[in-house]
């Protein structure tokens, strides 16, 4: 009963709540969520490969002053790869056999594979989780995960107060950038991968005259790299305060960064022109990736807003 009650409580992956959709989080919390995870998952190797556990002094202990951020990282994904290679072995030797722990192997804690799958095993807290979504041919990842609507939403961008900068190139918005627990870019990359079964599509927006307003497209998906993540998405079934056409008029475009320009202008590059990266066209009717503290077309812009915008998340969902 002990062991079963552990392994529930292992089920919910660390999260840290939070009092706003996009407020920030500091260095020492980012720690936290780290620490928390190394812990999680030295747990899960001591119950699936407990022989390739050492001593837990090495990875985590209460009374060791904490590892600076880097070198967490780093330690947390030394354990994520070792559990993961305990997970390739054992699904190549396993056989009908009860392991030792007296659960079957489908019994044991799986990654998530996405935020909503969180929610329906409970989880109603914001926060930094590691998925490991279906189709993907990819490591596990951290994820910020939103909770509404019946829904746990991935985050792939979000923006509040213009302490990452994202006038970046094509190899960095494919890789993703910032910090998963505070201002971020997911990575096209791992958009792709995550958005191979069709997704829900929510964005949130806070102008600077305080003015919020969200909305919820039922069809969102991007391409590969081959075709330069082409954006599709549909105003069928929206939801929402947002002018929807002000994405809608995106769909079918290739995104451009200041370094590969894929819109359809001929006279500029709208990535450049407009200090962003986007699925330009000709050039925009939104640019949430836009320049943060820029009063002018080339700042973080929804097109019928008036005043800029100061706060912006953009997150995706299964339906």
């Amino acid at each position: 009963m002990a062991t079963l009650s552990f392994l529930a409580l292992l089920i919910l992956l660390i999260s840290v709540t939070s009092q706003s959709n996009i407020g920030p989080y500091s260095a020492e919390q980012e720690l936290f969520v780290y620490r928390q995870q190394i812990y999680t998952v030295h747990q899960l190797l001591q119950i699936e490969c407990p022989e390739l556990v050492r001593l837990r002094r090495d990875v985590y202990d209460e009374n060791m002053l904490p590892l600076h951020i880097e070198v967490t990282k780093i330690v947390y994904g030394n354990l994520l790869k070792a559990l993961q290679e305990c997970r390739a072995n054992d699904s190549a030797t396993q056989s009908t056999a009860e392991p030792s722990t007296g659960l079957s192997v489908s019994d044991r804690l799986p990654i998530p594979q996405d935020c909503q799958q969180l929610y329906d095993r409970g989880s109603r807290s914001p926060g930094v989780y590691l998925i490991d979504p279906l189709y993907a041919d990819i490591e596990p990842f951290p994820v910020w995960c939103d909770f509404f609507d019946d829904h746990g939403w991935i985050v792939f961008q979000k923006r509040f107060n213009g302490s990452v900068d994202f006038y970046r190139n094509w190899t960095e918005y494919k890789s993703g950038f910032g910090n998963t627990a505070g201002e971020h870019w997911l990575g096209l990359t791992k958009l792709y991968a995550l958005t191979r079964s069709n997704q829900k599509l929510n964005i949130l927006v806070r102008a600077s005259s305080n003015s919020i307003q969200s909305g919820t497209w039922t069809s969102f998906f991007i391409h590969n790299e081959d075709d330069d993540y082409r954006l599709e998405v549909s105003d069928d079934g929206y939801e929402g305060s947002l002018l929807k056409s002000d994405l809608s008029n995106h769909d079918g475009m290739a995104f451009s960064t200041n370094d590969q320009d894929n819109d359809v202008d001929s006279t500029r590059a709208c990535a450049v022109t407009y200090h962003g990266a986007w699925w330009y066209k000709n050039c925009y009717t939104s640019n949430l990736n836009g320049g943060y503290n820029r009063n002018s077309d080339s700042g973080v812009r929804w097109s019928h807003f008036s005043n800029r915008l100061v706060e912006t998340v953009m997150r995706i969902s299964r339906d």
